[in-house]
């Protein structure tokens, strides 16, 4: 080590072990001893700069070559590989007759990439540029963002709120917001690290930079609804709905788990998960931590309009303004100027009853083009093969997982986002000549004080649909049919 390859004169011989991706070394190593920098007599500085990962830094005897940490990163993102099957699988390449009684260095591994992935989201999100490093991270800084969501300072102009005056829905935020009961955490003796405690004894490496929450305040609200939990207002449900997403906070499913799922918010029209919108469930999709995450994912956004999907947005939007101020000001303060328009994803809709057919559907609501609301359930699709392991985990490298698995996701949307725009773009062209033709042939056919009172209609309801008759339905024998 050191001098470019070069023996040393006052060298320091030691053996340690190697792992590599086609096997497990025990290789004898000379340190350079005479360097006149202290910090490049460090054995784990020496280390690095020949691309070795050591396992630890103070006395280093297990290292990891950077391609195996880069191997297993990629396998894990692409083939859902665990930390477990690939470290057996070095094992078998040793010693596949376990003959040699190799000392177990799975622990060291899950260890030493759990770290790696977490300098590497460091490096891409220059962080390592930053005169004071780690210390002046701020909340979502590690978070990979979609460039096409609206970000003011970002890509919309200055004076964005009076050049889309009349266009909202330009520079406005589609949000989708759902739950995922698949990934869980086994409670493990895990209760001491979860417990009513503003500290965290095993946190997650990323703590506030990334996609969850603030973990932090989250703890201390989390157990001020305990002890206090808000008035709740008489919520009878108006809707049909066949779901029973919040009837699940006592499934037997649950059993067992310190954390039941997790609850997110998403760019509905992008598939990316947004920054600080992720929280864990305690009991089922209650309707704080959806409210967490909502107000979470949209603090530092600065934006003035909101195109929430929900699957159950009939009922979530109710009362939302008063469930708010049980939270700290520094959550809602930017819901002063905020307009939110829920809808119901178009999949999930035919499941609630007529009542909500109309008011909730994206197919009726202004500005919401053909956003369909269900990017989320692709989302999930995604990262539901990983939940089997990240469940054995502990709460804090569960999380730095997940952040590692939510990043790689929303990366792949980023670097084809060209391509999917592109698509896009030709369809709405193509779909733009076909609907115009289909309704100057439609209002051709029909008197002008028809079209007027029509249109009427439609802008009355959207502007107060609960006062005014519904457009979309039509009467057959006396009842509404969709």
């Amino acid at each position: 080590m050191g001098h470019g390859g070069l023996p040393c004169i006052e060298p320091s011989t030691e053996t340690i072990t190697i792992l590599h991706t086609n096997a497990i070394h025990r290789v004898r190593v000379m340190f350079c001893g005479c360097g006149t920098d202290v910090e490049q007599r460090h054995h784990y500085n020496q280390l690095l700069d020949a691309q070795l990962f050591p396992a630890s830094f103070t006395t280093p005897k297990t290292v990891f070559t950077f391609t195996l940490l880069d191997t297993l990163c990629t396998l894990t993102m692409r083939g859902k590989v665990s930390v477990y099957d690939y470290y057996q699988s070095l094992r078998c390449l040793s010693d596949n007759c376990e003959l040699r009684g190799l000392a177990s260095r799975y622990d060291e591994l899950g260890l030493a990439v759990r770290r790696y992935r977490n300098l590497l989201s460091l490096k891409r999100a220059g962080i390592a540029h930053n005169p004071n490093g780690i210390a002046d991270m701020q909340e979502g800084d590690l978070a990979v963002d979609s460039p096409a969501s609206p970000l003011p300072g970002k890509n919309l102009p200055p004076n964005w709120k009076t050049v889309f005056m009349d266009k909202p829905h330009l520079h406005a935020q589609f949000l989708a917001l759902d739950a995922n009961f698949r990934l869980k955490l086994k409670d493990r003796n895990a209760k001491s690290q979860l417990s009513r405690s503003q500290k965290l004894p095993e946190p997650s490496l990323t703590g506030n930079g990334g996609f969850f929450v603030d973990e932090i305040l989250f703890r201390k609200e989390l157990d001020r609804v305990q002890d206090k939990p808000p008035d709740k207002p008489k919520n009878k449900s108006s809707c049909d709905s066949s779901f029973a997403a919040i009837e699940r906070s006592n499934s037997r499913f649950n059993r067992g788990f310190i954390v039941t799922g997790v609850v997110a918010a998403i760019d509905s029209r992008h598939g990316t998960v947004l920054a600080n919108g992720v929280a864990d469930l305690q009991k089922g999709e209650r309707y704080f931590n959806t409210d967490f995450v909502f107000l979470s994912s949209l603090r530092r956004r600065g934006l003035d309009t909101v195109y929430v999907s929900y699957d159950v947005a009939c009922q979530w939007e109710k009362f939302l303004d008063t469930r708010c101020e049980f939270f700290p000001i520094e959550l809602r303060s930017h819901l002063g100027n905020l307009t939110i328009i829920c809808a119901i994803p178009k999949f999930h809709l035919p499941a609630h009853g007529f009542i909500c057919w109309s008011r909730y559907s994206l197919n009726f609501i202004p500005g919401s083009a053909r956003v369909d609301g269900e990017a989320i359930e692709r989302h999930w699709a995604a990262t539901n093969p990983v939940a089997t392991s990240t469940r054995e985990m502990t709460p804090g490298a569960r999380h730095d997982f997940l952040e590692d698995r939510w990043a790689f996701q929303n990366f792949k949307k980023l670097v084809g986002l060209g391509d999917s725009l592109e698509r896009k773009l030709r369809s709405a062209i193509s779909g733009v000549e076909k609907h115009e033709k289909e309704l100057e042939e439609l209002s051709s056919s029909q008197a002008p004080s028809i079209i007027e009172e029509w249109t009427a209609m439609v802008n009355a309801y959207h502007e107060d649909p609960a006062s005014n008759p519904d457009p979309y339905r039509v009467r057959t024998q006396g009842m509404y049919a969709a």
